[in-house]
């Protein structure tokens, strides 16, 4: 029964995601560097080649389901994708 109701919250999940995230192919950048929890400064990164995924939170599945945000900063330059 569970399964059966966290499946398509996950999946509508995952469409809002992708579609929020979209960005032309042309215009990624050439690197991506990868932030996971813990602080994070990456002001240093200028270059427009250059840019940033992180994890902006987890989703545990023990019982009901529960979402957790991320909580540790993240420092980018402005600008950086």
């Amino acid at each position: 029964m569970f399964h059966r109701k966290i499946l398509p919250v996950a999946l509508g999940l995952l469409l809002v995601l992708n579609g929020s995230t979209a960005v032309r192919k042309s215009a990624r950048p050439h690197l991506t560097l990868w932030a996971w929890e813990r602080p994070e400064q990456l002001t240093f990164l200028s270059s427009h080649d250059v840019g940033v995924a992180f994890l902006a939170g987890s989703v545990y599945l023990d019982g009901s389901p529960v979402l957790r945000p991320r909580f540790q900063p993240l420092r980018v330059s402005p600008g950086t994708r």
